[in-house]
């Protein structure tokens, strides 16, 4: 695994289950990152090298996700029977100028449409989507694309029952609180004044910033009545897919990143994009009726169980 980082983002979660799920199928796996760093955040089964010394062999099989110059550089001038490219988020909100940049090699001054590009051209890489929606526009384009969904570490996010039954009589609302553009917290942070006006006391707790272990996370993610989620464009939607896997119902906008698992007023409740006022509605109707709350919680959760990191892992590995 080429790997430019091992910060806590959902990318590097992602390649982390998935690598500890095939060192369990019996494969040796090796990640390569700047200056051989170890992930302090997650427990992994395999060792870290400092990134230079992945040429020190020829690969069965170099799995990569992020397109920057350093990775990509390593990635097309380490040897391996097979190099897998897994493409982690596209912005949906840009798929026509992507198109451009990658299909009619339209200028850009973005480096990381530029990396994918050349990734994209490369004849000894293939491509891998990690959501329906991604592979399916790639598909459309006429560009060849396998697909490993993602999912859940159930015995990480679950239902604490303890912790949903003592939620306090006063609304708590969770979401990420990611401050990076696309995750759409100032839509959040919008709708939930909305929801004040109704509901003075209710309380908007955000996880980011609080450097949480991961094993409190299933505790933070049950504290909540209802969860928001206001992204603009996700690959996989970690956030939501957590929140439902521990029986929490969701507000989310109708984006790629939430199609395999939101359904909208079955698994979920799905708003448009930059939306607080109807982001605030469907929050309300969910506060205003604990049955409702029940029904949509129950529903999402047994849907976003059938997504499982070894599922997932062994869809990769099909593409060995």
């Amino acid at each position: 695994m080429i790997q430019s980082g091992v910060g806590i983002f959902g990318g590097v979660r992602r390649m982390i289950e998935i690598s500890n799920n095939l060192v369990d199928f019996g494969h040796n796996v090796v990640w390569f990152t700047p200056g051989g760093v170890e992930c302090p955040w997650m427990d992994c089964k395999f060792p870290f090298k400092n990134l230079p010394l992945a040429k020190g062999r020829s690969w069965d099989v170099l799995v990569s996700n992020r397109a920057s110059g350093e990775v990509i550089s390593m990635v097309t001038s380490t040897k391996a029977n097979k190099k897998l490219f897994y493409i982690l988020g596209l912005g949906e909100t840009r798929l026509k100028e992507f198109e451009q940049v990658l299909m009619h090699n339209a200028p850009t001054d973005d480096k990381q449409l530029k990396s994918l590009r050349y990734i994209m051209q490369h004849p000894d890489v293939e491509l891998v989507a990690n959501s329906t929606w991604q592979a399916e526009w790639l598909w459309s384009l006429g560009v060849e694309c396998g697909l490993a969904v993602g999912a859940v570490n159930h015995s990480m996010f679950f239902p604490v029952k303890e912790v949903l039954t003592k939620r306090p009589s006063t609304f708590v609302i969770g979401t990420s609180g990611d401050p990076r553009t696309r995750k759409g917290t100032p839509v959040v942070e919008a709708a939930f004044e909305i929801i004040l006006r109704k509901y003075p006391d209710a309380v908007l707790r955000k996880y980011h910033g609080l450097n949480l272990p991961q094993s409190e996370m299933a505790g933070w993610y049950s504290g909540n009545h209802v969860f928001l989620d206001g992204q603009l464009w996700a690959g996989w939607n970690n956030p939501v897919a957590e929140s439902m896997a521990c029986g929490v119902p969701v507000v989310c906008t109708k984006i790629g990143g939430n199609k395999d698992f939101c359904f909208d007023d079955e698994t979920a409740y799905l708003v448009p994009r930059n939306n607080p006022e109807h982001m605030a509605r469907a929050a309300l109707r969910l506060l205003d009726n604990e049955f409702e709350r029940d029904r949509l919680a129950t529903a999402g959760l047994e849907v976003i169980r059938k997504f499982t990191w070894p599922e997932c892992a062994r869809q990769l590995e099909a593409l060995f």
